[in-house]
C-alpha cells in the first residue's frame, strides 16, 4: 500500500494538468447565436452582434472574452447562415475559435 501511494504521489508531481473554461457572457439575451446555432437566420434581416466581457479589471491576466456574430436568412437554402468569432484570454492562455452555422 505504501508503495502504491508513493507511485501515485510521484505521478501527480510529474504530470502536467490542463483545464478548460467555456466563454462566459452575462448578456445572453442579446447573443442567442453563441448558445444556440439553431437560432441562425431566425430574424428576417441580417443581424450583427458584438459583445465584450472583462472580469477582475486591474489584475494581471484578468479574463477577457470577445464575441462577434453575424447571421442572416437565406431563402434559397430554406434556412440561414451564421458566423461567430470567439476570442477568450485568461492569464497566458488565449483561445480563438470560428464557428459556422446553418
Amino acid at each position: 500500500m505504501k508503495k502504491l501511494i508513493f507511485i501515485l504521489s510521484i505521478a501527480l508531481l510529474v504530470t502536467e494538468l490542463n483545464a478548460q473554461q467555456d466563454a462566459q457572457f452575462s448578456q445572453n439575451m442579446f447573443n442567442k447565436l453563441a448558445n444556440n446555432p439553431g437560432f441562425t437566420g431566425s430574424n428576417q434581416a441580417i443581424s450583427a452582434i458584438g459583445l465584450f466581457r472583462s472580469q477582475w479589471t486591474g489584475f494581471d491576466g484578468a479574463p477577457q472574452t470577445t464575441n462577434l456574430s453575424v447571421h442572416a436568412p437565406i431563402e434559397s437554402i430554406r434556412g440561414g447562415l451564421g458566423l461567430s468569432v470567439f476570442s477568450d484570454l485568461i492569464g497566458k492562455e488565449e483561445n480563438t475559435s470560428i464557428n459556422l452555422s446553418y
